[in-house]
């Protein structure tokens, strides 16, 4: 329940003074209704009463839940993408190159020097690859030079 602002009651009649300032002075008709304790001792431009009014404030506070927990919800389905497109991205731009090279650079490694790294890109993968290439080439060389000392 959620309190608004109370309506006051304030005896500014000289008139209602003649009823509630005294029970002498109020009509025996009222003292007999109403009785003699309650109802007297009213000053003139006093507050004698209020009044505050409670409203339900469980459909507002149900429709202000409502409201969070869909905005949740967007911002978690927003972040669940944004998660999702930086993964597909990484696997594509980063984990499968990589995964190119390290199968051509075991290649390599058994012998098979006719394993090529592709060089797609000038970012950093592609300047590793340009570095394994180099190796390679640096490899085949060395190897070259090997065989023509041993025969």
């Amino acid at each position: 329940m959620v309190p608004f602002p109370f309506s006051g009651y304030i005896s500014s009649e000289q008139s209602c003074l003649r009823c509630h300032s005294t029970p002498a002075a109020a009509p025996k008709s009222q003292i007999a209704t109403y009785g003699s304790e309650n109802g007297f001792g009213w000053k003139l431009n006093e507050i004698i009463g209020a009044q505050v009014i409670y409203v339900p404030a469980t459909e507002v506070i149900n429709s202000a839940h409502r409201s969070f927990l869909l905005f949740m919800a967007i911002v978690a389905a927003a972040f669940a993408l944004a998660i999702l497109i930086t993964n597909i991205l990484l696997r594509v731009a980063v984990l499968r190159p990589i995964n190119r090279m390290v199968k051509v650079a075991n290649e390599v490694s058994t012998g098979n020097m006719d394993a090529e790294f592709e060089q797609n890109s000038n970012d950093e993968i592609g300047t590793l690859a340009a570095a394994f290439k180099r190796m390679k080439i640096s490899l085949s060389v060395a190897m070259n030079m090997l065989n023509q000392r041993r025969g």
